[in-house]
């Protein structure tokens, strides 16, 4: 929304990208050495391109990208009716200096882009943001205790053909080129996200993310599943999603039951 890129505003993938002497490296080059040529918004969605995200990032600035993640309730809370929700945090310039006494960096912005960094977030943030595509920018407080009337936090940010370009680089995640390989023989069109973070563990574990919903074209349900130290999102995390899908979309969730117990 910033007018700064387009849907169609393409990056070029060589798997490694310098920043002075830092490297940044797309997970594809480091896991198989290969490169994905020219990407746009929906390929780096449906292949989760790092490079895609770190070069936008540099075009936009940390202070577009704090600001609309902030917009959306990262940062803040949602105000669940639960005690103890956590605000996470959306870091920028005047947070580092006065935490760190450190100017921000350019490769901050950089980690930040894939969701790493400083940046924290919690599976609420994820889920609301979630929503929000898949309501086509509607994002509403979520509630334990359903009222008659819900709450809508944010509406009318974006046009909805700019949302439309996000889902549908989230369904083509679960298709047959996508990250989210559990999900290219569901029999049910569903759109995710994969995510794999890393939090600085010794032994270099990492959080297995999936944020999804379903059916694409009328949605349902979204989902969203965080493994803590469970590895990698498309393989770890995916999976859960898709047990829960399972049973949800069942015309028969009683007959699903049996199966599952009896199993």
């Amino acid at each position: 929304s910033s007018g700064k890129i387009t849907k169609d505003t393409a990056i070029l993938d060589n798997g490694v990208i310098y920043l002075g002497p830092y490297r940044f490296t797309n997970w594809y080059f480091n896991q198989y050495g290969k490169t994905e040529g020219m990407v746009n918004l929906v390929k780096a969605l449906e292949r989760s391109n790092d490079t895609y995200f770190y070069e936008i990032s540099r075009i936009i600035g940390v202070e577009i990208i704090a600001d609309w993640a902030r917009k959306l309730h990262l940062g803040g809370k949602l105000n669940i009716d639960l005690p103890g929700e956590e605000t996470g945090l959306v870091p920028d310039n005047d947070w580092k200096k006065k935490v760190y006494g450190q100017p921000w960096y350019p490769g901050d912005t950089l980690h930040m882009a894939i969701g790493q960094g400083f940046i924290l977030t919690t599976p609420l943030q994820i889920l609301g943001i979630t929503s929000y595509i898949a309501a086509e920018g509607t994002l509403y407080k979520p509630e334990i205790l359903l009222s008659e009337s819900p709450k809508i936090l944010v509406s009318n940010l974006l046009p909805k053909d700019q949302i439309r370009v996000i889902k549908e680089g989230m369904k083509l995640a679960t298709r047959q080129k996508g990250t989210a390989w559990p999900f290219f023989t569901f029999p049910i069109e569903t759109a995710g996200k994969t995510g794999t973070a890393e939090y600085g563990d010794p032994k270099d574990k990492t959080h297995a993310w999936y944020t999804s919903f379903a059916p694409v074209d009328d949605p349902k349900i979204a989902l969203t599943v965080l493994i803590e130290g469970g590895g990698e999102g498309s393989s770890v995390a995916a999976p859960v999603a898709k047990e829960v899908y399972r049973y949800y979309l069942s015309p028969d969730k009683n007959k699903l039951i049996q199966d599952i117990f009896i199993k």
